[in-house]
């Protein structure tokens, strides 16, 4: 009986010429795979890393709502005395000396602050809870000029603190934005509060903040923050309206991913153009028909 002849294992060349180069092949191959490794060993890591940043921000959302709901009583209370203390000078005489006048009349007035400052600061909690709920937006016709008037008083400690002049050039004719009012003014606080901060301690130029809005197209504003900082490096310019993404030491990295989250609810955009000694962050916000 006549068995089947085994076959032999092909083996491969000896060629001295080519197993360098197989050796070379198999280490690229392995410094490929080490390297992809390490990167997708990174991008673990970060994403870890974020995971545990959000879980802290969830934390401090949590303990902020509660926070926010505590506020609102002693708010209340403030703007009810106010109230009460406008009363009461009403009810007092005439007074005829005219430094007392003038005292009372100080009085009145920062009486008058008090009590729309408290209002506003129950305006930002309950809009801000209402971003954090997701509620429906309530929109309402309101100017960018009113906007920036009602935030100026916030404004004017930082500047007066820092040296800093504000130039705002704001169109008075231009037709109303329809939307939150609040939410605008946070968006122009907290650019405007981000140029005062950009500023250079050893800068020989007057530190300047300047506020421009005008009409780009028949139904669309634009709004221009312009400083003259240090400027933003690329690498963080492609990044900061990411969350979590700071180019301050102490900053959290949330207020400008919370400007961009409300200007395209209010169907804008945003961006920002840096170099060195000039920062300019342009938001657009559709302008309500007329």
């Amino acid at each position: 009986m006549n068995h089947p002849e085994a076959i032999a294992p092909i083996e491969p060349p000896c060629n001295e010429a080519v197993a360098p180069t197989l050796r070379r092949a198999a280490g690229d191959c392995r410094c490929a795979d080490s390297d992809a490794l390490r990167t997708a060993s990174a991008v673990v890591q970060g994403m870890q890393e974020q995971m545990v940043h959000l879980a802290r921000v969830a934390t401090l959302g949590t303990l902020a709502a509660s926070i926010a709901h505590e506020i609102r009583q002693p708010l209340t209370a403030i703007r009810l005395e106010a109230y009460a203390i406008q009363h009461w000078m009403k009810r007092c005489p005439g007074v005829a000396d005219p430094v007392t006048q003038q005292v009372v009349q100080e009085v009145a007035e920062g009486v008058r602050r008090i009590q729309e400052q408290s209002e506003r600061a129950e305006q930002v909690i309950h809009s801000l809870r209402a971003m954090m709920r997701s509620e429906p937006n309530k929109p309402q016709a309101f100017t960018l000029a009113q906007a920036v008037r009602d935030v100026m008083p916030l404004l004017e400690g930082r500047l007066k603190d820092g040296g800093i002049a504000l130039r705002i050039d704001v169109d008075e004719t231009l037709p109303p934005l329809h939307g939150d009012s609040v939410q605008i003014q946070q968006v122009l606080l907290n650019l405007v509060l981000n140029a005062i901060e950009a500023r250079k301690e050893d800068c020989a130029e007057l530190p300047l903040v300047e506020l421009r809005a005008r009409r780009v197209e028949p139904a669309m504003l634009r709004v221009e923050v312009i400083d003259n900082g240090g400027g933003i490096a690329p690498d963080q310019l492609a990044r900061i309206f990411q969350p979590f993404v700071s180019t301050k030491g102490e900053g959290m990295g949330i207020g400008l991913a919370i400007c961009r989250s409300i200007v395209e609810l209010h169907g804008g955009s945003i961006r920002a153009a840096s170099s060195e000694g000039r920062t300019t962050v342009t938001f657009t916000l559709p302008l309500q028909a007329t």
